[in-house]
């Protein structure tokens, strides 16, 4: 018999933060068409960012300052 999705929800609440990351990434990648020059896009853009940071040219701003920063 095949699993539930009440089943396999059970299941997955008992998996490591970490392992539910990586399986909620699993799931939405099947969800979502890939498109070769939007992903060679963003793979260009986070390379661009991360020499940036790399070089001194950005930085990059703490999540808890930007909540501050925010008002959150």
């Amino acid at each position: 018999m095949n699993p539930n999705v009440e089943d396999i929800a059970a299941q997955a609440s008992r998996l490591s933060a970490d392992d539910r990351e990586r399986l909620l990434e699993r799931i939405l990648a099947s969800l979502v068409e890939s498109d070769p020059d939007v992903d060679a896009a963003w793979n260009a853009e986070i390379e661009r960012r991360v020499d940036a940071i790399e070089s001194g040219e950005m930085r990059a701003i703490p999540w808890d300052e930007v909540k501050k920063d925010l008002g959150l």
